[in-house]
Protein backbone atom coordinates (compact mmCIF):
# COMPACT_ATOMS: atom_id res chain seq x y z
CA UNK A 1 0.00 0.00 0.00
CA UNK A 2 1.62 3.28 -1.06
CA UNK A 3 1.03 6.22 1.41
CA UNK A 4 2.99 9.68 1.91
CA UNK A 5 3.22 11.86 4.68
CA UNK A 6 3.21 15.08 5.71
CA UNK A 7 5.03 17.15 8.56
CA UNK A 8 3.26 19.18 11.01
CA UNK A 9 4.48 20.45 13.90
CA UNK A 10 3.25 21.17 17.44
CA UNK A 11 3.21 24.19 20.29
CA UNK A 12 6.98 22.97 21.15
CA UNK A 13 7.87 21.26 18.00
CA UNK A 14 6.62 17.72 18.33
CA UNK A 15 7.18 17.06 14.82
CA UNK A 16 4.58 14.05 13.69
CA UNK A 17 4.20 11.81 10.54
CA UNK A 18 0.34 12.45 9.49
CA UNK A 19 -0.66 9.72 6.43
CA UNK A 20 -2.92 11.63 4.18
CA UNK A 21 -5.17 9.07 4.73
CA UNK A 22 -5.53 10.16 8.35
CA UNK A 23 -3.39 6.98 10.34
CA UNK A 24 -1.51 8.62 12.99
CA UNK A 25 2.16 7.05 12.70
CA UNK A 26 4.59 7.31 15.62
CA UNK A 27 6.65 10.77 16.17
CA UNK A 28 9.50 10.87 13.98
CA UNK A 29 11.58 13.98 15.14
CA UNK A 30 11.20 16.41 18.59
CA UNK A 31 12.86 19.81 18.75
CA UNK A 32 11.31 22.77 19.43
CA UNK A 33 10.48 24.72 15.83
CA UNK A 34 8.15 26.81 13.89
CA UNK A 35 4.93 25.71 12.39
CA UNK A 36 6.61 26.17 8.71
CA UNK A 37 9.37 23.85 9.64
CA UNK A 38 10.18 21.80 6.61
CA UNK A 39 10.67 17.93 6.96
CA UNK A 40 14.02 18.53 7.80
CA UNK A 41 12.88 20.24 11.40
CA UNK A 42 15.20 23.37 10.35
CA UNK A 43 14.01 26.32 11.66
CA UNK A 44 13.16 29.73 9.37
CA UNK A 45 16.07 32.25 10.98
CA UNK A 46 14.84 35.35 12.77
CA UNK A 47 14.28 38.16 11.04
CA UNK A 48 17.58 40.79 10.95
CA UNK A 49 17.23 43.39 13.62
CA UNK A 50 16.01 47.05 11.72
CA UNK A 51 18.86 49.32 11.12
CA UNK A 52 19.05 52.67 13.26
CA UNK A 53 19.24 55.75 11.47
CA UNK A 54 22.39 57.63 10.70
CA UNK A 55 23.45 61.55 11.03
CA UNK A 56 20.86 63.48 9.10
CA UNK A 57 18.39 60.80 8.52
CA UNK A 58 14.82 61.01 9.94
CA UNK A 59 13.94 59.59 13.62
CA UNK A 60 10.93 59.28 15.91
CA UNK A 61 12.77 58.92 18.93
CA UNK A 62 16.62 59.03 19.83
CA UNK A 63 16.47 55.29 20.13
CA UNK A 64 15.86 54.82 15.99
CA UNK A 65 19.01 56.98 15.58
CA UNK A 66 22.78 54.88 15.46
CA UNK A 67 24.47 55.94 19.16
CA UNK A 68 26.03 58.66 20.29
CA UNK A 69 22.97 60.41 17.67
CA UNK A 70 20.10 62.04 18.93
CA UNK A 71 16.72 62.90 17.50
CA UNK A 72 16.56 66.41 17.26
CA UNK A 73 12.61 67.45 16.82
CA UNK A 74 11.77 68.96 13.01
CA UNK A 75 9.73 72.33 13.22
CA UNK A 76 6.27 71.35 11.32
CA UNK A 77 7.17 68.10 11.35
CA UNK A 78 6.00 65.18 13.80
CA UNK A 79 9.37 63.39 13.68
CA UNK A 80 13.04 64.61 13.57
CA UNK A 81 16.18 64.39 12.50
CA UNK A 82 19.56 61.78 13.86
CA UNK A 83 22.00 64.34 14.73
CA UNK A 84 25.10 64.51 17.15
CA UNK A 85 24.51 64.72 20.95
CA UNK A 86 27.49 66.34 21.55
CA UNK A 87 30.14 68.34 19.62
CA UNK A 88 33.14 68.04 22.37
CA UNK A 89 34.72 71.42 21.92
CA UNK A 90 35.62 73.37 23.95
CA UNK A 91 34.03 77.25 24.57
CA UNK A 92 36.31 79.70 23.81
CA UNK A 93 36.12 83.74 23.32
CA UNK A 94 36.63 83.63 19.76
CA UNK A 95 34.36 83.96 16.89
CA UNK A 96 34.40 84.12 13.24
CA UNK A 97 34.43 87.29 11.10
CA UNK A 98 34.72 87.61 7.50
CA UNK A 99 37.60 89.33 5.73
CA UNK A 100 38.83 89.91 2.54
CA UNK A 101 42.31 88.90 2.24
CA UNK A 102 45.03 87.64 4.55
CA UNK A 103 47.43 89.35 1.76
CA UNK A 104 47.91 91.82 -0.96
CA UNK A 105 47.56 89.42 -3.85
CA UNK A 106 44.21 88.60 -2.35
CA UNK A 107 42.41 92.11 -3.20
CA UNK A 108 43.24 91.49 -7.43
CA UNK A 109 40.09 89.34 -7.42
CA UNK A 110 38.20 92.02 -5.40
CA UNK A 111 37.52 94.30 -8.63
CA UNK A 112 37.78 92.55 -11.96
CA UNK A 113 37.44 93.93 -15.01
CA UNK A 114 34.33 92.02 -16.98
CA UNK A 115 36.30 93.04 -20.17
CA UNK A 116 39.34 90.89 -18.87
CA UNK A 117 38.49 87.96 -21.06
CA UNK A 118 38.44 89.94 -24.52
CA UNK A 119 41.00 92.34 -24.19
CA UNK A 120 43.25 89.08 -23.35
CA UNK A 121 41.80 87.20 -26.77
CA UNK A 122 42.86 90.42 -28.50
CA UNK A 123 45.62 91.06 -27.41
CA UNK A 124 46.71 87.25 -28.03
CA UNK A 125 45.33 87.25 -31.07
CA UNK A 126 47.42 90.54 -32.32
CA UNK A 127 50.08 91.15 -29.68
CA UNK A 128 51.06 94.08 -32.21
CA UNK A 129 49.78 96.70 -34.38
CA UNK A 130 49.99 97.51 -38.45
CA UNK A 131 52.53 99.92 -37.15
CA UNK A 132 54.50 97.51 -35.37
CA UNK A 133 53.33 99.26 -31.75
CA UNK A 134 51.96 96.91 -28.84
CA UNK A 135 48.31 96.23 -29.13
CA UNK A 136 46.47 98.48 -26.68
CA UNK A 137 44.49 95.42 -25.46
CA UNK A 138 47.43 94.13 -24.33
CA UNK A 139 48.20 97.72 -22.02
CA UNK A 140 44.47 97.32 -20.79
CA UNK A 141 44.57 93.95 -19.88
CA UNK A 142 48.12 94.54 -18.01
CA UNK A 143 46.59 97.53 -16.26
CA UNK A 144 43.39 95.99 -15.03
CA UNK A 145 43.47 92.73 -14.93
CA UNK A 146 46.63 91.14 -13.84
CA UNK A 147 47.44 91.37 -10.05
CA UNK A 148 49.75 93.64 -8.88
CA UNK A 149 50.14 93.00 -5.17
CA UNK A 150 51.59 96.50 -5.17
CA UNK A 151 48.52 97.84 -5.58
CA UNK A 152 47.00 96.88 -3.10
CA UNK A 153 46.85 96.98 1.06
CA UNK A 154 45.41 94.50 3.33
CA UNK A 155 44.79 95.45 6.62
CA UNK A 156 42.97 93.91 9.38
CA UNK A 157 41.44 91.32 6.74
CA UNK A 158 40.17 94.08 4.44
CA UNK A 159 41.27 95.43 1.24
CA UNK A 160 42.42 99.08 0.11
CA UNK A 161 44.29 100.84 -3.00
CA UNK A 162 47.85 101.44 -1.88
CA UNK A 163 48.40 104.44 -2.96
CA UNK A 164 51.87 106.37 -3.38
CA UNK A 165 50.85 110.19 -3.34
CA UNK A 166 47.70 112.51 -2.52
CA UNK A 167 46.66 112.17 -6.32
CA UNK A 168 46.03 108.73 -5.81
CA UNK A 169 43.30 109.43 -3.28
CA UNK A 170 40.91 111.51 -5.17
CA UNK A 171 40.40 114.30 -2.75
CA UNK A 172 41.48 112.21 0.64
CA UNK A 173 45.56 112.21 1.47
CA UNK A 174 48.33 109.26 1.27
CA UNK A 175 49.20 108.07 4.51
CA UNK A 176 52.84 107.07 4.80
CA UNK A 177 51.66 103.18 5.30
CA UNK A 178 50.10 103.12 1.54
CA UNK A 179 46.41 104.24 2.77
CA UNK A 180 43.98 106.78 1.63
CA UNK A 181 43.49 108.67 4.72
CA UNK A 182 41.31 111.81 5.38
CA UNK A 183 44.05 113.32 7.08
CA UNK A 184 47.78 113.05 7.82
CA UNK A 185 48.16 116.14 10.13
CA UNK A 186 45.72 118.59 12.52
CA UNK A 187 46.28 121.46 10.01
CA UNK A 188 44.36 119.78 7.66
CA UNK A 189 41.07 119.28 9.64
CA UNK A 190 40.30 122.42 10.13
CA UNK A 191 39.96 124.43 13.68
CA UNK A 192 39.28 122.53 17.04
CA UNK A 193 39.91 119.22 15.53
CA UNK A 194 43.07 116.89 15.72
CA UNK A 195 44.16 114.06 12.88
CA UNK A 196 44.01 111.19 15.09
CA UNK A 197 45.29 107.82 13.01
CA UNK A 198 44.59 109.36 9.81
CA UNK A 199 40.81 110.39 11.10
CA UNK A 200 40.03 114.22 11.76
CA UNK A 201 38.52 114.11 15.51
CA UNK A 202 37.06 116.61 17.64
CA UNK A 203 38.72 116.92 20.93
CA UNK A 204 36.87 114.05 23.61
CA UNK A 205 34.93 115.05 26.98
CA UNK A 206 34.18 112.43 28.49
CA UNK A 207 35.99 108.19 28.18
CA UNK A 208 32.67 107.25 26.72
CA UNK A 209 34.16 108.94 23.56
CA UNK A 210 36.95 107.08 23.30
CA UNK A 211 37.56 103.43 21.77
CA UNK A 212 38.12 100.47 24.59
CA UNK A 213 40.54 100.46 27.21
CA UNK A 214 40.85 103.77 25.97
CA UNK A 215 40.40 107.46 28.38
CA UNK A 216 40.05 110.86 27.75
CA UNK A 217 42.84 113.14 28.98
CA UNK A 218 43.26 116.71 27.75
CA UNK A 219 40.49 116.64 25.11
CA UNK A 220 42.90 113.24 23.42
CA UNK A 221 41.71 109.44 23.95
CA UNK A 222 45.02 107.52 25.20
CA UNK A 223 45.68 104.17 25.96
CA UNK A 224 44.71 102.97 29.38
CA UNK A 225 44.11 99.37 29.77
CA UNK A 226 41.43 97.99 31.10
CA UNK A 227 40.12 99.32 35.24
CA UNK A 228 37.39 97.28 35.63
CA UNK A 229 36.45 93.50 35.12
CA UNK A 230 32.93 94.29 33.58
CA UNK A 231 35.67 95.71 30.83
CA UNK A 232 37.28 93.07 30.31
CA UNK A 233 34.17 90.51 30.23
CA UNK A 234 32.46 92.83 27.48
CA UNK A 235 36.11 92.53 25.27
CA UNK A 236 36.61 88.94 25.99
CA UNK A 237 33.03 88.02 25.89
CA UNK A 238 34.18 85.49 28.79
CA UNK A 239 32.54 86.10 32.23
CA UNK A 240 35.53 84.68 33.84
CA UNK A 241 37.30 87.27 32.67
CA UNK A 242 39.22 89.57 35.40
CA UNK A 243 41.35 92.98 35.16
CA UNK A 244 44.81 92.52 36.31
CA UNK A 245 46.87 95.56 37.93
CA UNK A 246 48.87 96.03 34.88
CA UNK A 247 45.87 97.21 32.96
CA UNK A 248 45.61 93.85 30.86
CA UNK A 249 42.57 91.29 30.95
CA UNK A 250 43.27 88.16 32.95
CA UNK A 251 40.35 85.56 30.35
CA UNK A 252 39.87 83.13 33.59
CA UNK A 253 40.14 81.90 37.24
CA UNK A 254 42.69 83.72 38.57
CA UNK A 255 44.94 82.98 41.66
CA UNK A 256 44.94 86.11 44.09
CA UNK A 257 47.06 86.66 47.45
CA UNK A 258 50.12 85.16 48.26
CA UNK A 259 52.85 83.68 48.88
CA UNK A 260 53.64 82.32 45.69
CA UNK A 261 55.53 79.63 44.53
CA UNK A 262 56.95 78.72 41.10
CA UNK A 263 57.29 74.93 41.06
CA UNK A 264 59.50 74.32 37.62
CA UNK A 265 60.11 76.47 34.62
CA UNK A 266 59.35 73.92 31.38
CA UNK A 267 59.87 74.82 27.69
CA UNK A 268 56.95 73.76 25.78
CA UNK A 269 56.57 71.11 23.79
CA UNK A 270 53.93 69.69 21.10
CA UNK A 271 51.05 67.85 22.35
CA UNK A 272 51.72 69.40 26.12
CA UNK A 273 53.80 69.47 29.08
CA UNK A 274 53.14 67.13 32.45
CA UNK A 275 54.81 68.21 35.56
CA UNK A 276 56.25 66.41 37.66
CA UNK A 277 57.70 63.95 34.10
CA UNK A 278 57.66 60.83 34.25
CA UNK A 279 59.54 59.10 36.93
CA UNK A 280 59.91 62.41 39.03
CA UNK A 281 59.51 63.39 42.65
CA UNK A 282 55.78 64.06 43.48
CA UNK A 283 54.60 67.65 44.16
CA UNK A 284 53.43 66.70 47.63
CA UNK A 285 56.58 64.91 48.82
CA UNK A 286 58.79 67.87 47.01
CA UNK A 287 57.50 70.86 49.19
CA UNK A 288 56.40 68.54 51.80
CA UNK A 289 52.32 68.94 51.98
CA UNK A 290 50.17 67.47 54.36
CA UNK A 291 47.26 64.96 53.91
CA UNK A 292 44.36 67.42 53.98
CA UNK A 293 46.00 70.74 53.35
CA UNK A 294 44.45 72.86 50.79
CA UNK A 295 46.78 74.35 47.95
CA UNK A 296 45.79 76.23 44.55
CA UNK A 297 47.56 75.87 40.92
CA UNK A 298 47.97 77.95 38.18
CA UNK A 299 50.17 77.44 34.57
CA UNK A 300 51.43 80.82 33.31
CA UNK A 301 52.46 80.58 29.28
CA UNK A 302 53.55 82.70 26.44
CA UNK A 303 50.53 83.44 24.35
CA UNK A 304 51.27 85.34 21.02
CA UNK A 305 47.25 86.28 20.95
CA UNK A 306 46.69 86.32 24.66
CA UNK A 307 43.89 88.46 25.91
CA UNK A 308 43.50 92.27 25.14
CA UNK A 309 46.49 92.12 22.79
CA UNK A 310 49.03 90.76 25.30
CA UNK A 311 51.58 88.11 24.68
CA UNK A 312 50.91 86.09 27.97
CA UNK A 313 48.31 83.66 29.00
CA UNK A 314 46.97 81.78 32.26
CA UNK A 315 45.29 78.64 32.94
CA UNK A 316 42.22 78.79 34.72
CA UNK A 317 43.24 78.52 38.85
CA UNK A 318 42.82 74.84 40.39
CA UNK A 319 42.00 74.15 43.83
CA UNK A 320 43.80 71.01 45.11
CA UNK A 321 42.64 69.18 48.70
CA UNK A 322 45.61 66.74 49.30
CA UNK A 323 44.89 63.45 50.47
CA UNK A 324 46.51 60.23 51.73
Amino acid sequence: MNMSFQMKTLACGIALAVPLFGCLLPALAAGCGKSDDTATGAGVPDAAPARTAGKGEVCRTTVDCTAPLVCVPSVGSPGGVCEPGAFNITPTAKQCVTIQCEQPTDCCSQQVNSQCPTWEQQCLANPTGLDGARNPYCDAFDRYCKCDAAKWNCIGGACSPHCTGDPDCAGAHCGADGRCVQCVQDAQCGAGRTCVEGACKSPCTTDSECAGFERCAAGTCVPSGCKTDRECVNATRNVQATCGADGKCDSGLKCLGGPFIRLAKIAGQPGGNQYPPPGGQPISEQFNIPAGAVRYYQVLYRDGQGPCGGSTNASNGLKVTWGL
